[in-house]
């Protein structure tokens, strides 16, 4: 029963624990704690047009809310083919707004429960490790993932059960069911939508199998890890393979940021009072000194090396490590390197466990008293970090509207203003006049076709050199904008369009040349500027009737021509 309770029990009751806290928490607030951020303009509308697809026994191949059409199977974000996404929507009434709350508190439930299982098998006393496994939600990191984007927050949630995994393939003579479980939680991470932490985890638990200490020939782990590999890329395939088809499509950018060392170990107190206050990691001092007494264990000085070499990569161009990392596939591939201080902020929890419990299990009382003053220090750092973080966040967006407000707007300045002529007749294609964090991709959530939108991670070139370009009435006519929608109340008439609404949150536009939508027609002629393509706008080629597809059920119907 012993061996039974520490494997599931206890960390099935911490895992339970921590998710009903969060989901009440978050539930306590007035507005969904989750809704902010990527997860507001990008995730949440690309994630339910998926479910809604899915629900109408569709696959979601592609989508008409966003960027004029997008490849939404392609982006792994969008999560088609993980499950516990959509128990989180099928719980929740539409338009599910709290499903994320759910999906989020479910998974920092299964990161807990992940730590104690894990700490445990490496020797953790059972109080180390319900701390380790409590406060780990609490950390810097995980808290910023679980506000803003939640692919990964559940690609996370998984890590300790691949380096469970790890261990497991380390020191156990038969080996079957740590692949399937390794297989499962780095497969689970790229269903989930964040291939990149299954690609990180991955290295992880491989240097761990390597590296550890254990009964099994180095021969035989290798083999191990080579089934696991190949079992966690059949697994993910369904998402693997769009994604690959459509990454040279896509642009894969962005300059490094080095972290912040001198705030490493104090928590940046100026978020209290200034909201603007910039985001840096923090690890406290509590972890770093019951790790450092962990190191008296082979695995303790292997969690060290991970948690250090983390920090080094988080630094990006402060040291070579991270350009020559870049330089091997597909490492290259993704950009912020802020995002490896997610090792360190774990690695060095679970060595807390383990010093914790080196010095619980010391002779003499003044080393436990030690133990458990580190212990509680602990508790208290990451209570403050928690605390700290979340009015961080709260004020980073200070103009971000809140998800309930953005559908208000849509349904009364937008459709309210430019009803559709019939329920399955095509939605007004809109054009956001404004930043994309005004709306982002939100108005596909009612159905509205959209030229821009969210800033997605597999964006085509093509769609970025749209942004940049001026707009023009003969741009806007070429991909069919109807509608055009403009911030603020001072509104005013612009590209000769009429004014169809006004309110004190901006105005609505209407094109009075009505264009198409979808049209085909030949020959084509590429121009390279926008005033070439003004030029041309008086010798349009001849269009065929255009044809509109309802994704939802899937059919197609022919419309009547409209006015050119």
């Amino acid at each position: 029963m012993s061996g039974r309770r520490d494997r599931i029990v206890i960390p099935a009751a911490v895992g339970a624990g921590v998710a009903t806290l969060a989901w009440g928490y978050m539930l306590a607030g007035g507005n969904p704690w989750s809704m902010r951020l990527d997860n507001l303009l990008v995730m949440y509308p690309m994630t339910l047009e998926a479910y809604r697809q899915l629900a109408a026994g569709a696959l979601p191949v592609w989508a008409n809310g966003l960027w004029g059409g997008f490849p939404l199977l392609a982006d792994p974000v969008t999560a088609t083919f993980y499950l516990p996404h959509w128990l989180a929507f099928l719980l929740t009434p539409a338009p599910h707004v709290r499903a994320f709350d759910l999906a989020t508190a479910w998974h920092l439930g299964l990161l807990a429960a992940g730590s104690v299982a894990f700490t445990r098998r490496l020797g953790a006393a059972l109080l180390p490790s319900i701390v380790a496994g409590a406060v780990i939600v609490c950390g810097r990191q995980v808290q910023f993932w679980a506000h803003s984007f939640l692919p990964c927050i559940a690609a996370l949630a998984w890590w300790p059960w691949a380096m469970l995994a790890a261990e497991w393939l380390a020191s156990e003579p038969r080996g079957g069911a740590a692949v399937i479980l390794g297989s499962v939680a780095l497969a689970a991470q790229v269903l989930a939508g964040y291939p990149e932490f299954a690609l990180y985890s991955g290295t992880v638990a491989a240097i761990w199998v390597v590296a550890r200490h254990g009964a099994v020939p180095r021969r035989r782990r290798l083999l191990r890890l080579g089934v696991l590999a190949v079992g966690a890329a059949g697994l993910a395939a369904p998402q693997l393979l769009p994604t690959i088809a459509d990454l040279g499509d896509t642009f894969r950018a962005g300059s490094p940021t080095a972290a912040n060392l001198l705030r490493v170990f104090v928590p940046d107190l100026r978020a209290l009072i200034d909201p603007f206050a910039p985001a840096v990691v923090w690890i406290g001092i509590a972890p770093v000194l019951l790790a450092g007494v962990a190191c008296g264990q082979s695995a303790g000085r292997l969690l060290l090396g991970l948690a250090v070499a983390g920090a080094l990569l988080s630094l990006g161009d402060g040291t070579p490590l991270h350009g020559w990392l870049r330089q091997i596939p597909p490492y290259g591939l993704f950009r912020g390197p802020h995002k490896f201080f997610t090792i360190t902020e774990l690695a060095l929890v679970w060595a807390a466990a383990l010093g914790g419990t080196a010095l619980w299990q010391r002779p003499g009382r003044v080393a436990q008293m030690i133990g458990a003053l580190l212990l509680a220090v602990l508790v208290v750092e990451r209570g403050v970090g928690f605390t700290v973080e979340d009015r961080l966040v709260a004020g980073r967006m200070p103009d971000e509207l809140p998800i309930a407000a953005m559908l208000s707007l849509l349904d009364e300045d937008v459709l309210g203003a430019y009803p559709t002529a019939a329920p399955d007749s095509p939605p007004p294609r809109l054009l956001v006049y404004a930043p994309n964090i005004r709306l982002g991709n939100v108005p596909m959530v009612r159905g509205l076709e959209q030229l821009g939108g969210g800033t997605t991670a597999l964006l085509p070139p093509r769609h970025q050199a749209l942004l940049r370009a001026p707009v023009s009435p003969a741009l806007m006519d070429l991909f069919g904008v109807q509608v055009v929608w403009l911030p603020g109340p001072a509104c005013v008439q612009s590209w000769g369009y009429e004014v169809l609404h006004r309110s004190p949150r901006g105005c609505l536009l209407r094109n009075p040349r009505r264009p198409a939508r979808y049209a085909l027609g030949v020959p084509y002629e590429a121009v390279a500027t926008v005033s070439a393509l003004e030029a041309r706008t008086a010798s349009r080629v001849n269009l065929l009737d255009p044809v509109w597809c309802s994704p939802r059920p899937p059919r197609c119907r022919r419309l009547a021509p409209l006015a050119r």
